[in-house]
């Protein structure tokens, strides 16, 4: 018999019912049947009793969970049928389940075991991930043995900053007037100092007091100013490169090397003894962690800058004797945390250099008369310094959406010729003409050579003429000019459409929000222009994919991109 109710239960238990209960809390469990006997597999989790209300139809069964952990109930009825429960006992979490429902209702909290807790769900954004995982912590959880089982419908987004390493000379930024000083960089830049920083004798030296004081206003601008000091010898751009991270992780950039540098020494009986070495790194090292902030695109990035090099004074060294010794080194660093909004600078700096030059002038032949020379000669010493300065251009870049890396590239290349006529007082209307032209030659030339591959992008731009010099005006013909009222322009509804392969819309002109992508040949209707940067912008009016419909939301598209039909 005990053999026959212990196979019975084998079988029963692949089609056993769950039941979950809470520790120190009942369930009742409604059962349709008169009870017979019952089973319970470990009494010190569960604890069963039959209520006294008994029904004509069945018995409720009353669980009271003792102890988190698992069990089972075999339940054996009047007319000796058998019927197998699994109890599960849980600590009630409902408080904490309340908490992180107001961040994200989708998720759900159960424990198992012990210590084991499963979190299951959907986040609707993955920075809410890290909030709900510091509820749970200060909530008693155990996060490193939570099973999480959740989904993400979107994935972090990116960090990519543009990094640039610059010299400056002083002495020559103090040898062009117009340069030292705050005026020239506010007048330029559109840059902001403490006035702290405001005396600064040098060009550079307002980078490098009161660091958290300083902000900029677009990262274009400081890179045409740059490019202008760097044609004047004061600035030289030692690197530019560009670094891509994802969030709360880090992005590092290295210059210098390693040394081998001796540890130890162990004497050997007969031979030379044995010398323990060690890789040391030295130069220049920075390190970036970004943490994004959902605030109207702000980042809070933690920036360290490791400078060391070996110290020239080798009385510092530490001698290991047998002619052994270990070189010291001279370090700085700097560490500071910055909220900055995406694609603004952060300057920083902090590394001076220092450097004593020797020059002899004299005149010539009588100069060189020994003796009697000394008196034509004439002996210069300069002491020249050379700071170095860290500009991090920090940009999100956003995973979920289609990314574009060509036009990132471009505009890195060539966004300075707008912002470079700045600091040549080149009108602007002028730079962008210009600017404008060189993208038509390119375009027109490349066009000619792949015709068959590459659909020309059509450019229009305004109070254009066409001319013809082939085409005579016919001979004996008076013209006769009329002078009618001046009438304002009234905005006409226009059909266009996309003669480029794929093409995003924005929000707004240039700086706008991607909030949509059209392929090559959609239709649409436009009534307003703007023009930003040399650039034509035109407000979609109708959505002509399929049939016209009026837009509700505000969208914009370059005129670079589409045809007039």
């Amino acid at each position: 018999m005990k053999k026959i109710l212990l196979l019975l239960g084998i079988c029963l238990s692949l089609l056993a019912n769950d039941i979950l209960v809470f520790n120190n809390e009942y369930q009742v469990l409604p059962l349709q049947k008169k009870i017979k006997r019952l089973i319970i597999g470990n009494k010190e989790t569960i604890n069963v009793s039959l209520l006294d209300a008994v029904s004509a139809k069945g018995t409720l069964l009353k669980i009271f969970g003792k102890k988190t952990g698992n069990t089972s109930i075999l339940v054996i009825y009047t007319d000796n049928s058998i019927q197998n429960y699994h109890v599960y006992v849980n600590e009630n979490l409902g408080y904490i389940q309340k908490m992180i429902n107001i961040i994200e209702p989708n998720l759900r909290l159960s424990k198992v075991g012990n210590d084991s807790t499963v979190i299951a769900g959907v986040f609707k954004d993955p920075h809410d991930k890290k909030r709900i995982y510091e509820i749970l912590q200060k909530g008693g959880i155990n996060t490193e043995k939570l099973m999480d089982l959740t989904k993400t419908q979107k994935v972090n987004k990116m960090i990519r900053t543009k990094l640039y390493l610059i010299a400056v000379d002083n002495q020559k930024a103090k040898d062009l007037g117009g340069v030292t000083g705050l005026s020239f960089f506010n007048k330029y830049v559109n840059a902001t100092a403490n006035a702290a920083a405001a005396n600064s004798a040098t060009f550079s030296g307002f980078l490098l007091d009161n660091l958290g004081n300083f902000t900029t206003s677009t990262g274009n601008s400081v890179l045409a100013t740059l490019n202008f000091l760097q044609t004047k010898g004061i600035t030289n751009i030692l690197d530019d490169t560009v670094l891509i991270t994802t969030e709360d992780k880090n992005a590092t950039f290295r210059v210098g090397g390693e040394l081998y540098i001796p540890t130890g020494i162990t004497q050997n009986v007969g031979t030379a003894p044995t010398i323990q070495v060690e890789a040391k790194e030295y130069g220049l090292k920075l390190t970036l962690t970004s943490k994004f902030m959902q605030t109207n695109g702000y980042m809070h990035i933690n920036v360290d800058i490791q400078d060391s090099a070996i110290d020239a004074n080798i009385a510092h060294n530490v001698s290991l004797g047998d002619g052994i010794s270990i070189p010291s080194f001279v370090s700085k660093n700097i560490k500071t945390n910055v909220v900055v909004k995406s694609e603004q600078v952060i300057a920083l700096g902090g590394r001076l250099h220092s450097e004593n030059s020797k020059s002899e002038e004299k005149v010539p032949l009588f100069g060189d008369i020994p003796i009697l020379g000394e008196l034509f000669k004439h002996k210069i010493e300069n002491l020249g310094t050379t700071d170095l300065i860290f500009l991090l251009v920090p940009e999100i870049v956003d995973a979920n959406e289609d990314i574009d890396d060509t036009d990132f590239y471009r505009n890195f290349k060539n966004s300075s010729n707008i912002l470079h006529a700045k600091v040549t007082d080149v009108p602007k209307e002028e730079a962008a003409d210009r600017k404008t032209t060189e993208q038509t030659a390119e375009i027109t030339q490349h066009s000619e050579t792949n015709a068959t591959l590459i659909t020309p992008v059509i450019i229009e731009e305004e109070n254009t003429k066409e001319t013809n010099s082939q085409t005579q005006p016919p001979e004996n013909i008076q013209e006769i000019t009329l002078e009618l009222p001046q009438e304002e322009p009234t905005p006409t509804l226009q059909t266009y459409a996309v003669n480029a392969q794929k093409i995003f819309l924005r929000e707004k002109p240039v700086n706008g929000k991607r909030v949509n992508v059209w392929k090559g040949g959609h239709k649409f209707t436009s009534d307003e222009s703007r023009k930003v940067d040399g650039i034509t912008w035109l407000k979609v009016k109708q959505d002509c994919y399929a049939t016209c419909k009026e837009l509700k939301k505000d969208l914009w598209i370059s005129q670079k991109y589409i045809r007039i039909l």
